[in-house]
């Protein structure tokens, strides 16, 4: 049975997530469904961003626990979660960019999955959090580095140690969630996004991608080293005359 809904609108490839007696959790099926959907993204250059959202009231609750707890070894839960790390780093790695389309609650787990994306547009009634301490875990899928450089350190220590949960109001004030719209909204909200995405140049999109992601991590001096070695690697792979500048 797929958990995965993969779908094209426009020139954007959805993944929505589909298991409703576990509200989305990521156990080895989902995880696997989504790592075709960004292979499937990747290969195919009509496709300008990809799009994950969940079903009904969830986004994401986290890693199957249950899944895991049921695995016969310790050895056996690390590599399962360890393909869910795997999976947010080729998110990130994505040569276009990636949205979480957050249509409800996103905890732990799905909150990195969240964290891995380039926007978030969020349903008013979202909720996020990392919940992952009252549970006696920690993250393991990036959460604690993507979270600091997302909302900066005393933010993220609130988000990580405070066991508390979030409006997607509050996550856009924190500067994590670009915009925040109406329920029914949602869909027609990421379509704006992602139609705007399809109008640039697919060379210029591609390399500005990459360059967001990068210099984030950076300090000022390495950043803008590396706007500089996109800029020319992006104005020396064309005729210049081609270059177009839109208004």
């Amino acid at each position: 049975m797929s958990y995965i809904h993969v779908s094209r609108r426009g020139a954007a490839l959805w993944a929505r997530l589909d298991r409703p007696e576990r509200a989305g959790a990521l156990g080895p099926e989902i995880i696997t469904g989504l790592t075709e959907w960004l292979a499937e993204g990747a290969d195919d250059p009509d496709i300008r961003a990809l799009v994950v959202t969940g079903t009904g009231r969830a986004f994401c609750p986290g890693a199957d626990v249950r899944a895991s707890s049921a695995m016969p070894d310790t050895s056996s839960r690390l590599a399962f979660l360890d393909r869910g790390r795997r999976l947010m780093v080729m998110i990130e790695a994505s040569p276009v960019p990636v949205i979480a389309a957050v249509n409800g609650a996103a905890f732990a787990g799905g909150f990195e999955l969240v964290l891995s994306c380039d926007l978030v547009i969020a349903s008013q009634d979202a909720v996020l959090g990392d919940l992952h301490l009252p549970h006696g875990r920690i993250p393991a899928w990036g959460g604690s580095a993507r979270l600091v450089r997302a909302v900066g350190p005393a933010r993220a220590s609130r988000i990580l140690l405070l066991g508390e949960r979030f409006t997607a109001a509050q996550m856009m004030e924190f500067g994590l969630v670009s915009r925040v719209v109406p329920g029914p909204e949602l869909v027609d909200a990421v379509d704006q996004a992602t139609e705007a995405l399809a109008g640039y140049d697919p060379a210029a999109l591609r390399e500005m991608t990459a360059l967001a992601r990068t210099v984030g991590r950076q300090s000022p001096a390495e950043g803008l080293e590396t706007e500089w070695a996109h800029f020319r690697r992006h104005f020396t792979s064309r005729d210049p005359g081609a270059v177009r500048i839109r208004s």
